[in-house]
């Protein structure tokens, strides 16, 4: 509703749902209660597969109708930035609880810790990659071979992803990691209290006399 508003007030939206906080903040939402009704994706195997193709297909049209550069310029006017944010949060959310309540894994199997780690430096990554993507492209592009083609691009994304990974390393380690510890558990807390809570309900039924279950 919010982007509605802006988009029928400004023209655009693309600047709010892309670039802000506020106009990312169903895709919160939408994390949060895909975290609560979790259960409900637990081996939905068929729907997760139509949920992948159908977001897939949405963004192979999103993609060759201008994708970020929708009719050709930045902001876009087009309206599809209305709704764009809720379906990647649909499909995003989904996919992670899917995932999360389907699949077992071994939290200390080697390929997980390197999955693992590679989440974690991931978002530094993300974070910082603006601040040289387009130049570490144009130079490339310039000095080394052309990258126009799409699986040149690729290629050379993966590298470059690859070579920036000791800058999510320090940024992790120097910014992040300092933060993070100061979280807590919430989870492991409300499993305790409710099990604490299970058992002193347990203790006062067993030791309610049994006159008050008569007429």
């Amino acid at each position: 509703m919010l982007r509605s508003v802006l988009y029928v007030q400004i023209g655009e939206v693309q600047s709010a749902a892309s670039a802000t906080i506020i106009g990312h903040a169903d895709q919160f939402l939408a994390g949060i209660l895909a975290f609560h009704l979790r259960a409900h994706a637990k081996n939905q195997h068929w729907l997760a597969l139509a949920v992948l193709m159908a977001f897939s297909g949405f963004f192979w049209w999103f993609d060759a109708a201008g994708g970020f550069y929708q009719l050709g310029r930045y902001p876009s006017p087009h309206w599809i930035w209305i709704i764009l944010p809720t379906l990647e949060a649909a499909a995003y959310s989904f996919g992670i609880a899917y995932y999360d309540t389907s699949f077992s894994r071994k939290r200390t199997s080697p390929p997980f810790r390197v999955l693992e780690k590679a989440g974690a430096y991931s978002y530094s990554i993300y974070l910082l990659h603006l601040f040289f993507v387009m130049q570490l492209a144009a130079f490339i592009d310039t000095n080394v071979m052309s990258i126009s083609n799409f699986y040149v691009a690729c290629l050379w994304s993966a590298l470059c992803f690859v070579a920036t990974i000791p800058i999510g390393y320090l940024s992790y380690t120097c910014v992040e990691a300092p933060f993070l510890r100061l979280r807590l558990r919430y989870m492991d807390q409300k499993s305790e209290t409710a099990a604490s809570t299970a058992a002193e309900l347990g203790s006062v039924i067993a030791d309610t006399p049994t006159s008050f279950s008569r007429p």
